[in-house]
């Protein structure tokens, strides 16, 4: 199952049907991911987007995010190297603990038709890092 920063934030209702869904794909055993990316414009209803955030990360076992999604969740302030990944994961894994795997992704725009994408990956133990070119059609 997955999620994303976007549903929760639309209105209380969402928020309370995905926390009730994500509880029970937990209870079913499934791979839930989270794309938890804070868009501050459509939270108009009253929730405090962290809170809420944190409610459904304990449900989740896949992060994909990247250090600003961890420092938006934690309120931590942890910069792009490697080893602050590491450690950001690390801290995210230990205040989630059914959160696994933690993944980033770097978009760089070359120009309008060539962009660079970088992926990582903390599983815990070791970090996983490969390279994508995005080619023009």
């Amino acid at each position: 199952m997955h999620w994303t920063g976007i549903t929760q934030a639309l209105s209380k209702g969402a928020f309370d049907t995905l926390n009730a869904e994500l509880k029970l794909a937990k209870e079913k055993g499934l791979v839930i991911s989270a794309d938890p990316t804070y868009r501050s414009g459509i939270w108009t209803y009253g929730q405090d987007p962290k809170e809420a955030l944190t409610i459904l990360l304990k449900n989740s076992t896949v992060f994909i995010g990247g250090v600003n999604e961890i420092n938006e969740v934690l309120g931590t302030a942890y910069g792009f190297s490697n080893k602050e990944f590491i450690e950001a994961s690390k801290q995210l894994i230990a205040t989630f603990p059914s959160v696994e795997k933690v993944f980033d992704k770097i978009r760089s725009s070359l120009n309008s038709s060539w962009h660079k994408i970088r992926a990582r990956m903390w599983n815990g133990t070791d970090l996983g890092k490969r390279r994508i070119w995005i080619l023009p059609m």
